[in-house]
């Protein structure tokens, strides 16, 4: 989002709800970096609709911004999925992916990792898997959970393989797959780095999403 919009939009608010000290105003464009222009603009609308302030909120919070646009709750997880299945169907099982979230990472982990959960497009799994992959993704939220970027095929099989020896070209391209691709969507936060965890994924199948916070990834 670039600042000429956010200070427009932030404006608009100001007209209605009372301006925010300098201090806020920096913590909120901190917070929103990673939102695009269209879906400030749309987060700003809905809150001129909807917001109604009160004594003790009487400017929207940093929440108020992402559940108008529905990035909390279900409207979250759904977002969620068509990133993966999206991401699926770009690049496949082969490339390492970075979803700029944690507990998606986790959720991925849960169901087998990267590789398997983007084959269930082709194997036609989705429709049976998609309700268990949403319970245990808000269950990893509601708990804190998450870990690094899920690796892909390429990374799985060369973790321990050194490049000594190879050709430059070669290595460029082993670096290349083994960097995780950055999958940008409404949900994605890239400010916030936690280190790949590269033990095997766990295959749970018909695991109670209510116990994910059990699980060790």
């Amino acid at each position: 989002m670039t600042e000429e919009n956010f200070m427009l939009g932030m404006a608009s608010l100001f007209t209605l709800f009372g301006k925010i000290s300098d201090d806020s105003l920096k913590l909120y464009r901190n917070i929103l970096r990673k939102i695009s222009d269209e879906q400030f603009g749309s987060m700003v609308e809905n809150l001129i609709m909807t917001f109604k302030p009160t004594s003790q909120v009487p400017f929207p919070l940093p929440a108020h911004f992402t559940e108008s646009v529905g990035l909390s709750g279900e409207k979250r997880a759904i977002a969620a999925i068509n990133a993966v299945t999206n991401a699926a169907e770009r690049l496949g099982g082969w490339y390492s992916v970075d979803f700029g979230d944690p507990a998606l990472h986790e959720a991925i982990n849960h169901f087998g990792g990267w590789p398997e959960v983007c084959s269930w497009g082709n194997k036609g799994q989705w429709q049976y898997n998609e309700r268990k992959f949403i319970e245990a993704y808000l269950a990893i939220l509601a708990n804190g959970g998450g870990c690094g970027p899920v690796a892909g095929n390429f990374e799985i099989g060369n973790l321990d393989k050194s490049t000594a020896g190879w050709d430059e070209a070669k290595k460029i391209a082993y670096k290349n797959m083994m960097t995780p691709k950055k999958i940008e969507w409404v949900g994605a936060d890239f400010s916030k780095r936690i280190e790949s965890k590269r033990e095997e994924p766990k295959q749970i199948r018909g695991g109670e999403p209510s116990k994910i916070s059990e699980v060790s990834i």
